[in-house]
């Protein structure tokens, strides 16, 4: 049987926050990179084949913003959570010092 503990490994939590941020500022390079991209082709590009590629890419791009702001508002609950529970740990541990 357990013994009833909940042990939270911050650093591991940290690191993952860290990791969720590196993978954020990847998708942002790469989502201006496809929009670069996209506006590279479109200058040769032109008609109503130009203009649903470019209207697809929009949507792409608009798409994993939306997902990466999502990472980004998970990794700051995560991140705060975390502090809130360790801040809280240490705040017990102080009453049974005394």
């Amino acid at each position: 049987m357990g013994s009833g503990l909940i042990n939270y490994d911050y650093a591991s939590i940290s690191d993952g926050v860290n990791h969720m941020r590196k993978i954020n500022s990847n998708i942002r390079d790469q989502v201006g990179n496809l929009r670069k991209q996209v506006q590279e082709l479109l200058g040769d590009f032109t008609g109503a084949s130009a203009q649903g590629y470019d209207t697809c890419s929009q949507k792409i791009a608009q798409d994993l913003t939306k997902s990466n702001e999502q990472l980004d508002t998970l990794a700051g609950k995560v991140h705060t959570g975390s502090n809130n529970m360790n801040d809280r740990d240490r705040s017990q541990s102080r009453r049974f010092q005394h």
